[in-house]
């Protein structure tokens, strides 16, 4: 049951009375929690035909209308979760129970605004830039890599101010956390001083190199291979085959634990590095995983 069941059944009717040109209810994806579902006729070169969603949640207008998109458009346009939800930034105004139209229209009307703005190709580069730790974290968290080289998360202990390449020691454990350090002091010890189990780790390696801050960090950029990310590092460190040598110079254990790390000020972006698992499989496969500085 609504909260406000009379400013839901408001903005029912007047959704109804502007007709379908302007939004179609979706009886269909509504539930308990979605008390109200429209597909809207709005839409921009930009989505490629895809009609965005307006959304009633149970506790409207408390919680603001949502606009949802097709998922594909996350790490595609700025501002939109992996569900597709858009993040319009309107907040609950107490006025919004008595006066719920001019609610949803605020939201409508920043959605619109949006699509304005995703038709420059340089603002989209410019909000992915803005917050770009955020959407990587976004996009390591989508990725799949094989169970036993699963990485929830990588604490790497690191001198941040150190320009040129560090190699660091690094050890995976069991529940998908993994640890490097380019201290003098074994990964072991450190892990066990943090009262971390130890049972089934895996050594590995990591290399560490900064990206300088006026590099731009966006999906439309972002190394997809390990030979797009050996020739990013090679142009970084002046060394041709960086990160190709470095990897292949060793023989890693059996499913060893293996990373790379890029630094660029606050921001900290990284891989697993995969090995062929398959015949035809000519390189290492790279899985991004979020990264936190300790």
């Amino acid at each position: 049951m609504p909260m406000f069941s009379a400013a839901i059944s408001t903005v029912t009717a007047w959704l109804d009375g502007l007709g379908p040109g302007a939004a179609i209810r979706c009886q269909d994806k509504e539930s308990e929690q979605r008390c109200r579902v429209w597909r809207l006729a709005e839409g921009a070169p930009v989505l490629g035909g895809a009609a965005p969603l307006l959304v009633l949640q149970h506790d409207f207008p408390l919680t603001p209308a949502r606009i949802e998109l097709d998922r594909k458009f996350c790490l595609q346009l700025p501002h939109i979760e992996v569900d597709g939800h858009f993040c319009h930034g309107v907040e609950f105004d107490p006025a919004d129970v008595a006066t719920p139209v001019p609610a949803v229209g605020r939201v409508l009307s920043r959605f619109s605004e949006f699509l304005d703005r995703c038709a420059d190709p340089g603002w989209i580069e410019a909000e992915f830039s803005r917050e770009r730790q955020d959407y990587w974290i976004r996009y390591a968290a989508s990725a799949k890599a094989p169970k036993s080289y699963r990485t929830v998360e990588l604490l790497l202990d690191a001198d941040v101010k150190i320009d040129e390449s560090q190699e660091a020691a690094a050890l995976s454990l069991l529940d998908g956390r993994a640890f490097a350090t380019t201290s003098t002091t074994e990964p072991e010890r450190v892990a066990k001083a943090r009262a971390w189990s130890l049972g089934g780790i895996v050594r590995g390696g990591a290399l560490v190199m900064k990206l300088p801050t006026a590099e731009r960090w966006t999906p439309s950029v972002w190394p997809r291979s390990f030979h797009d990310l050996d020739e990013l590092l090679s142009q970084l460190s002046g060394s041709e085959g960086k990160l190709k040598n470095w990897y292949r110079e060793r023989r890693w254990p059996n499913k060893a634990s293996v990373f790379v790390v890029l630094l660029q000020g606050p921001a900290v972006y990284g891989w697993r590095i995969v090995p062929s698992q398959a015949a035809r499989q000519v390189e290492p496969a790279l899985v991004p995983i979020d990264v936190t500085l300790t």
